[in-house]
């Protein structure tokens, strides 16, 4: 009798870890993958599904709006940086600029932007 009761304990508590962490999964991840649902995690929707496939599609940019977007955010938010350079970057999402600019100091950093047109940076460059 004691070990049919000690089995059937060890058995729930065994199920209980096993449902909670499919539990958990699924409901936290949106059954899908990745953190936050989706299948490419946070909060991005699984492509073919309530048309995620078409949630990305940005109209192109060309290389001369990409700079003009990363100057005017260099000349706002950091005051004595000048961009140097400026080349495309082909993304699955679509084309992609970075552009090099340099501080007062002469430190080199990087700024980016998205096809979606928002701009991201700085992000030192240690290589020189």
């Amino acid at each position: 009798m004691k070990k049919s009761i000690v089995t059937i304990i060890v058995v729930l508590v065994v199920m209980t870890f096993a449902f909670s962490a499919y539990a958990q999964r699924m409901g936290k991840m949106g059954g899908c993958g990745g953190y936050g649902g989706g299948c490419g995690g946070y909060g991005e929707l699984c492509p073919n599904f309530q048309g995620g496939s078409d949630q990305y599609q940005y109209a192109p940019m060309s290389q001369d709006e990409a700079k003009s977007r990363i100057e005017a955010y260099v000349k706002t938010n950091f005051k004595g940086y000048t961009v140097t350079g400026i080349k495309s970057v082909q993304t699955y999402r679509g084309t992609a600029y970075a552009a090099d600019a340099k501080d007062a100091s002469g430190n080199l950093f990087n700024f980016f932007v998205g096809p979606n047109g928002i701009v991201r940076g700085p992000i030192h460059n240690a290589v020189q």
